[in-house]
């Protein structure tokens, strides 16, 4: 049967993002749409388009050219070419990372190649494909369900890109290669038939212009028909833990904080004056908004622990005491907010966006996620009932509604008796609640657990949430200074309840300094009573209508608690790292490769 075989010689940059539509819907496939604008030619090839893209690709002399041009705006919308092959035969795509693509940092940068069930919005697809100067990725599933593998090495450019479908076998792949001649598997092969619309499948290349001022920004040439699949190569190991996001600060500055689908920084979740110095960011004249002069925000080779947890820098977060705070400069939301207070560094990563991060931490998966945190010497002890300081908190990454996060890490006064101790707080919110807002979270499903609480005398129910009450209660009891503590968080956040089908689960482990990992929590779906109400509860809200999680990590305190004590709050954070179920007992996200179980 045929075999589609592309190469690719590089005329100027190249990009692509997953489909990004004038609505503002996102579709990681690409069904196709009306044929590019501007008067292009597209005869051997069939060219198409996402959402509102308004580039065009011409196919020149000989036919087998295709110039991809710029999008005069929305360089989300990736433009493709594709032919199509018997879904009862072998297809294969391959193309050329062109050389001159080196220095495009964009999140939005990369190109790819795929193969598809059809050009509707809902049919399989793979997808093969580079973004910016990062490892290879393998996507594939519908845009409502897909997964991404991603490579161990990163592109020396020029770079060739390939996806093969051996229908004998069933199987899909996903390659990279040099020179076209050697390939390495990116991720694993995937066994699927095909069922492609009228017995064809569309096998594509595709790209999107980041520079508007670019005019033709590839060409692909020298298409070759074979009725052989070309590609091989030995198949990678078993797959081993993904490190889906890594925020070790090694960069030396704040790098992996940017914004959401874009690369620039705004760090709107600090007072704007003590944001981080532009200097110390990749492209700061273009990219750091609103530069502040690092007093709240900074990266350092010292902490209040000695060396950092591991490698070579820490990042250093500081809340402003009463003492040193000036009203409204340093309270919450840009001085509008001042019965709080906050500096932290946020990240979403649903399973779409931010590209650089996909399938990071979509809902309803399994996931591991590691950290370290280092309390300053002259940081005030928490005591009595203000709330905070919280230093690690999760939110479904919501629609619309205001919500509370739905798991917390902190220090604060203990439920019984007010002094200080590590503080988890779990919520949930009934699955028919989409999405949640705080109404839907009353104050029975707002669970939390200290060194004092849950009991036999206080909540009895929650006491079986502790592996072992005892070794619980007297690790969360140690709030000491000057100590590196790592956290563990093994989880899968499914709001489904025992009776929906619940599959979800929420693990804790810590660790303080050298000492002995302790599970402090095993929290599963399942019937409970808690201040007379009995329910049914699920992991995490609902994410009927959402796709992931963001997190936030740093400080965020009450006024209340902010005004205790003389010195300001000062938190040191390293080793955050989030991983796929493949990390064995935590093993690859702990800053020594430890296990926790």
């Amino acid at each position: 049967m045929t075999a589609c075989l592309i190469g690719l010689s590089a005329k100027a940059d190249l990009s692509v993002q997953y489909a990004v539509n004038s609505d503002n819907t996102i579709n990681s496939g690409f069904p196709a749409g009306n044929k590019p604008a501007g008067g292009a030619s597209c005869s051997t090839w069939t060219c198409a388009q996402k959402g509102d893209a308004t580039g065009e690709i011409d196919e020149g002399t000989p036919d087998t050219n295709l110039d991809f041009s710029a999008s005069s705006s929305n360089t989300f919308n990736p433009e493709y070419a594709y032919q199509l092959c018997a879904d009862s035969g072998d297809c294969q795509v391959e193309a050329q990372l062109p050389l001159l693509w080196t220095g495009h940092t964009e999140n939005f940068t990369g190109f790819g190649v795929g193969i598809s069930e059809g050009t509707a919005d809902d049919d399989y697809f793979a997808n093969c494909w580079w973004a910016n100067t990062t490892p290879a990725r393998f996507t594939r599933g519908t845009p409502a369900s897909n997964t991404s593998e991603i490579g161990t090495s990163t592109p020396n450019l020029p770079e060739y890109v390939g996806i093969k479908y051996d229908q004998s076998e069933t199987e899909i792949s996903c390659w990279t290669s040099p020179d076209s001649s050697t390939w390495t598997q990116v991720g694993s092969t995937v066994t699927k038939t095909l069922s492609c619309t009228g017995g064809n499948c569309p096998t594509y290349v595709f790209g999107t212009s980041s520079d508007v001022a670019q005019t033709t920004f590839v060409s692909i040439t020298d298409a070759v028909f074979t009725t052989t699949i070309d590609i091989s190569g030995s198949p990678p190991p078993n797959p081993g833990p993904n490190a889906l996001f890594t925020a070790d600060a090694e960069s030396g500055n704040f790098e992996a904080y940017h914004d959401v689908g874009t690369t620039g920084y705004s760090f709107g979740m600090m007072p704007g004056y003590g944001r981080p110095v532009c200097s110390t960011l990749p492209n700061p004249s273009s990219e750091c908004l609103n530069e502040g002069n690092g007093d709240l925000a900074d990266v350092v080779t010292t902490t209040a622990c000695g060396a950092p947890r591991q490698g070579t820098y820490a990042y250093k977060l500081t809340v402003k005491n009463d003492e040193n705070w000036s009203k409204p400069q340093d309270c919450d939301l840009q001085g509008t907010k001042c019965v709080r207070r906050r500096t932290e560094l946020q990240m979403a990563l649903k399973d779409v966006f931010p590209i650089d991060y996909p399938d990071a931490w979509p809902q309803r998966t399994e996931r591991w996620i590691g950290m370290s945190m280092c309390l300053d010497t002259n940081m005030p002890t928490a005591t009595g009932s203000a709330w905070g300081p919280l230093f690690f908190q999760s939110k479904p990454d919501a629609t619309s509604g205001s919500v509370s996060p739905w798991l917390t890490i902190g220090i604060t006064g203990s439920k019984v008796g007010g002094t200080e101790t590590w503080r988890f707080d779990h919520r949930w919110g009934p699955e028919s609640a989409a999405p949640a807002v705080k109404a839907d979270i009353d104050g029975e499903r707002a669970m939390f657990y200290d060194k004092t609480y849950p009991s036999s005398g206080n909540w009895p129910d929650g006491t079986a949430h502790f592996p072992n009450e005892a070794a619980s209660k007297t690790a969360m009891s140690n709030t000491s200074r000057d100590v590196w503590h790592d956290f563990v968080v093994h989880m899968n956040g499914d709001p489904r309840t025992i009776a929906e089908g619940g599959a979800g689960f929420l693990e804790v482990f810590m660790r303080t300094g050298a000492g002995a990992w302790v599970q402090v929590l095993n929290i599963t779906p399942g019937n409970i009573t808690r201040q007379g109400v009995n329910f049914d509860h699920g992991i995490s809200y609902n994410g009927t209508t959402q796709i992931g999680y963001l997190f936030q990590n740093g400080i965020y305190v009450s006024e209340a608690r902010a005004e205790q004590g003389t010195g300001n709050w000062v938190i040191y954070l390293d080793n955050l790292i989030f991983a796929d179920e493949n990390c064995t007992a935590g093993a690859c996200v702990t800053h020594d490769g430890s296990s926790v179980e």
